[in-house]
């Protein structure tokens, strides 16, 4: 047995010793609540599954997980079709925050630049359409979710990572990352 899983060894001579179990232990189980459904969307023939889970309970509901899929697909959309050239990053200035924003044009920019020396990248990239497969989130808190949004465009798939925070009276990406 691994010894950082030797508890009698590990604890030895201290209060612990002996009684020690991993935290959350290996005979409870706690589960977290859990939204799973699925969206229809113009672009793709089959539906979007989105599966949102948060530390938090009593946080989550069918109608609001729903909407938040929704909105977030909308919002990762609109960031890769930024980073691919074919929209102004001004349109996103009210659901991202301005360091989001600026931070998203440095890298449209920086994409735009390896686009001009790669005709065939180009071609896949810049010519398909977006298309959400896969939503994953997690409610961090009752103020933040962390989204993980997988993307077809042509033959490639591409992860988007997303950071929701709840600012004043709306939900403000804080962070867009696409790989």
């Amino acid at each position: 047995m691994d010894a950082r899983w030797n508890t009698t060894e590990r604890f030895k001579g201290t209060q612990h010793a002996g009684s020690w179990e991993p935290p959350g232990g290996f005979k409870a189980v706690n589960r977290r609540p859990v939204c799973d459904g699925f969206l229809n969307m113009e672009l793709s023939d089959q539906p979007i599954h989105y599966h949102f889970t948060s530390c938090i309970s009593g946080l989550l509901r069918d109608p609001d997980c729903s909407n938040f899929a929704m909105n977030a697909c909308r919002i990762a959309c609109m960031a890769a079709d930024v980073l691919r050239g074919r929209r102004p990053a001004r349109l996103l200035g009210k659901i991202m925050s301005p360091s989001c924003l600026g931070k998203l044009r440095t890298v449209a920019m920086l994409v735009e630049n390896h686009l001009n020396s790669h005709a065939d990248v180009r071609e896949n990239l810049c010519t398909r359409p977006v298309v959400p497969t896969t939503i994953d989130g997690m409610f961090t808190s009752d103020h933040c979710l962390e989204l993980c949004i997988l993307l077809s465009i042509g033959s490639a798939d591409y992860c988007m990572s997303m950071r929701l925070d709840f600012v004043g009276s709306r939900w403000i990406c804080v962070l867009a990352d696409m790989g």
